[in-house]
């Protein structure tokens, strides 16, 4: 009997930690799986790409915009929010020791930085603002893993450099306040 009991908590656990997970999977799988070109398309309420490139970022918005196009096509709305997330720190752990020291730990901000400016270029292309004007919800541009890998770097080294307008920047509050109280921001 208490073999019985055991074996039937330990499914319904299993069971219990499992779905989720795989519902979060299917997320990312079930359009690839599908073949589905247009991720927004007939409606996902918010979708977060995790991407660790520009050009990655380029194919998840030029995504994001035709599913957009397709919505507004068959008569939908286009209240549709979707997050870009482009990992950070992950490209200077991958060079950590391979590259100079005056090399290090600057690689995920350049990464970063070009990811930032087509952006930018995209926001101002003539086919962003005409889905903005026909009530698309923008894109957001967010740096993830902003943490830094490298214990000889300061803390705030990826959350002053990448500071701008629109991306958001998740990260830990204390390094958030020493961010306020150390060094100027990088314009």
């Amino acid at each position: 009997m208490y073999d019985q009991i055991f074996s039937m908590h330990g499914i319904t656990m299993i069971f219990w930690y499992a779905a989720p997970i795989l519902t979060g999977f299917s997320v990312y799988l079930v359009p690839l799986m599908i073949g589905a070109r247009d991720i927004a398309f007939p409606r996902m309420n918010s979708f977060t790409y995790l991407l660790f490139s520009r050009e990655q970022y380029l194919a998840a918005a030029e995504a994001y915009m035709r599913g957009i196009e397709r919505r507004l096509a068959t008569g939908r709305d286009a209240d549709v929010c979707s997050v870009a997330s482009v990992f950070i720190s992950r490209w200077d752990k991958a060079v950590m020791g391979k590259v100079p020291a005056e090399l290090r730990d600057k690689l995920g901000i350049a990464i970063a930085q070009r990811t930032y400016k087509a952006y930018l270029e995209l926001r101002n292309s003539e086919r962003w603002q005409r889905l903005i004007g026909l009530g698309m919800r923008p894109q957001r541009l967010l740096w993830a893993s902003t943490g830094t890998k490298d214990p000889n770097a300061p803390d705030t080294l990826y959350v002053k450099a990448l500071a701008a307008h629109s991306p958001s920047t998740p990260c830990l509050m204390r390094h958030y306040l020493r961010s306020q109280t150390t060094a100027h921001w990088a314009s």
